[in-house]
């Protein structure tokens, strides 16, 4: 078993909802960009529920463009 170290962050999985206000951005927005290939893939969690791991929603965020 692995237990979580306290001196590392943990890649935890963010909703939709706290990804929206992460991004500032609009649910249809979120959605042009993940179909266009423009932001990181989902992962499901359950059934009904998906999520993006911190680490990726991050290092998108670190390496996107700026708005023109």
């Amino acid at each position: 078993m692995k237990y979580m170290d306290e001196n590392k962050p943990t890649d935890r999985m963010i909703r939709v909802g706290e990804l929206l206000k992460l991004m500032g951005v609009s649910r249809a927005t979120l959605s042009r960009m993940r179909a266009g290939g423009l932001f990181p893939k989902p992962q499901k969690i359950s059934i009904r529920c998906i999520g993006w791991r911190s680490s990726e929603v991050d290092g998108w965020i670190a390496h996107r463009p700026a708005a023109q």
